[in-house]
């Protein structure tokens, strides 16, 4: 067939073929060389933008133009290893040192051979023979936006090993350094502002507050007074939903701190939900949206184990003693006359009895059955933590012959439900014999009215550096962990209303709200019985944010706050795991909630193991990125800490090609 048509001449086939096919074969040629010409141009222009980026990169975080310039021609060269025989020219200006302001530009040049030297030279009047000159030009400022960050950071007791604490406030530290040095200079009034919200198992928002518009400072709230009961205090009444004592003055949490001598640390108590895991504004219409301080009551003494006296409780105040005795083989020492005149070796009781050698302030409930009592009786008590002041176990206010302690429970079940009522107790406070010398420690923390507020006063948003390293080095490792009230306070150090207002309108434009939160463990409270097994349960859990979580109140039970909102478990009861799983969907809650506010949530689990439940709630509070994923990061170690604040602070300086 191709002889055949080497012979046909009916149309000149072998001309026409001879004629057409140098303009086949150049017109093939100069499609490659196009074609090349396309690659070396998007692959040059790319290699441009990688060394704008590193440069930009490396100066935003050291500030360095000598290193920026390096590193940025290294990356450069890299990127085009690819395009052989090529020669280039490259130079990166710096600017004013900074890629905020002016950015970092790169131009460069490139000589690149062509595959088809004749056909280039016949159909380019561009260039060399056999080359094509390339140039490719990259502006890079960092991110332009002002930015708002607030740093939730775990401070609980186990952050205290394995140098968590140091490598986290080193982590903590260069990642304010890079947000400042790649954002600082933007131009805008305070480009960048960080605050440092530390937590454990509570948050102090600083005691200067104490009188702040949005602090509890009447006592409203329903949950300030839920473990004091004020009628218990001679004179005191309710008017207008506050509480005041007979000279009028109001009763309220900071009253107690001031009748103690006690300075207030600064923590607060998570309000009642919704509010906890919400930013509504705090108003004195609504009572629950006010933030009330902690306070941890006082607990009934201990009087187990101690014998007791007489008493004649239909005359007030007055003290029966032995003043003859007479002893016999058989019986030992008995009482033969008391100092009223009685005789004989018991006297008649109506109720109540003193703490054998004890004072007035002391006397002692009568735990007996019988009418009388065998002197040298013991007490039989439950025990509690965070006993720091004497209750008199008669409660002597009001005193007379028919008041048995405890208004809500007139059948008394249980000597134990008498010793309670002492918990809600208020005289005690206000007589200041009753106070102890030192405050007991309750699991490992001091305790008192401050008991568990372990953690320093967080930083609110400021453009001071200074500030915010000092915030970070001041940070300590103590108590247990809350990451939901963490969340909710960073959350409010980043907005414009109360209580904290330094943050932007949420309506303003080129400006990002950013919550870090790092923790190394799962959200705990702790039961009654956690750190003793012999811990009455009148008290169901530890002192918290949340109270006791319920409590017993004769027929009127504490509501139990925790478990408000918590709708994973039908019937939660009050042990540690079930207390987790609670703080976990509040913790989730708030994340959410926050994101729908408009702020970018990064987390990071540090150290935490493998299966925590903690681990798959922080992916689910974080925000997600471009590709849809998480901006979580799992931190096995000190070193993945380092990176993993690394890493976010580049994302947050968010490095952009402006032209």
């Amino acid at each position: 067939m191709f002889k055949k048509f080497l012979k046909d001449s009916r149309a000149n086939v072998l001309t026409t073929v001879a004629l057409s096919t140098p303009i086949m074969l150049m017109s093939a040629g100069a499609g490659l060389d196009m074609a090349e010409l396309y690659r070396a141009n998007t692959s040059f222009q790319s290699a441009v933008d990688a060394a704008a980026l590193a440069s930009a990169k490396v100066l935003s975080k050291t500030g360095d133009e000598s290193e920026a310039v390096d590193f940025g021609k290294k990356v450069f060269e890299a990127n085009i290893a690819n395009l052989s025989n090529s020669t280039y020219q490259i130079n990166i200006d710096t600017g004013n040192g900074d890629c905020s302001g002016e950015g970092v530009v790169v131009e460069a040049s490139m000589r690149h051979p062509m595959l088809f030297d004749k056909l280039h030279k016949a159909f380019t009047e561009k260039g060399d023979a056999g080359y094509a000159n390339v140039s490719a030009k990259s502006t890079v400022q960092c991110g332009s936006d002002s930015v708002e960050i607030a740093l939730v950071l775990d401070n609980s007791g186990s952050m205290r090993h394995s140098g968590k604490m140091s490598t986290l406030k080193t982590a903590a530290r260069k990642l304010v350094d890079t947000v400042h040095s790649s954002m600082g200079q933007s131009g805008k009034p305070k480009p960048v502002q960080f605050s440092v919200v530390p937590f454990s198992g509570m948050v102090n928002v600083g005691n200067q507050f104490s009188n702040a518009s949005w602090m509890d400072t009447d006592g409203r709230s329903s949950v300030h007074n839920e473990h004091f009961d004020w009628t218990t205090l001679k004179g005191a009444t309710k008017v207008g939903g506050v509480w005041r004592d007979e000279n009028g003055q109001k009763l309220t949490r900071f009253r107690l701190y001031d009748e103690l001598g006690i300075t207030w640390a600064g923590c607060v108590e998570q309000r009642p939900y919704p509010h906890h895991t919400t930013d509504a504004a705090p108003t004195i219409s609504s009572p629950d949206t006010m933030f009330v301080p902690t306070f941890a009551p006082d607990a009934p003494d201990d009087y187990s184990g101690e014998r007791e006296t007489t008493q004649n409780s239909a005359e007030e105040g007055v003290q029966h003693w032995c003043v003859r005795w007479r002893y016999s083989r058989r019986r030992g020492w008995r009482c033969r006359t008391w100092n009223d005149g009685y005789r004989g070796s018991r006297h008649p009781v109506a109720g109540y009895a003193n703490l054998y050698g004890g004072d007035y302030n002391s006397r002692g409930q009568f735990i007996g059955v019988a009418s009388t009592l065998v002197y040298g009786d013991r007490i039989r008590e439950e025990e509690y933590d965070n006993d720091y002041l004497r209750d008199a176990h008669n409660m002597p206010e009001p005193r007379d012959a028919n008041f048995v302690g405890h208004r809500y429970d007139p059948a008394h079940v249980g000597s134990g439900a008498k010793q309670y009522s002492r918990q809600r107790w208020m005289w005690k406070y206000f007589n200041h014999s009753q106070r102890v010398s030192n405050f007991p420690t309750v699991g490992w923390v001091p305790g008192g009215p401050n008991a568990w507020c372990t953690v320093e006063p967080l930083t609110a948003l400021t453009t001071s550096k200074g500030r915010v390293y000092n915030a970070i080095n001041d940070m300590n490792a103590y108590g247990s962990t809350n990451i939901q009230q963490g969340i909710s306070w960073g959350w409010r150090t980043l907005t414009a209303g109360a209580p904290f207002s330094e943050g932007r309108p949420s309506s303003v434009t080129d400006n990002k709200k950013i919550m870090i939160i790092m923790t190394d463990g799962n959200n705990t409270m702790y039961p009654h019985d956690y750190f003793d097994d012999d811990r009455s349960s009148r008290n169901p859990s530890h002192y918290s944010p949340m109270g006791f979580n319920g409590g017993e109140y004769g027929d009127k039970p504490l509501p139990k706050r925790l478990f408000e909102g918590f709708d994973a478990i039908a019937n939660p009861t009050d042990d540690r795991d079930t207390y987790q799983k609670a703080m976990d969907e509040h913790m989730v809650e708030t994340c959410n909630n926050a994101k729908a506010d408009g702020l970018q949530v990064y987390t990071v689990a540090f150290d935490v193991s493998n299966g925590s439940s903690v681990k798959a709630r922080l992916s689910e509070c974080a925000s997600k990125d471009a590709a849809g994923l998480p901006l979580y990061f799992d931190a096995d170690d000190n070193a993945e800490l380092l990176k993993s604040f690394e890493a976010i602070a580049d994302k947050i300086a968010e490095l952009s090609i402006t032209n």
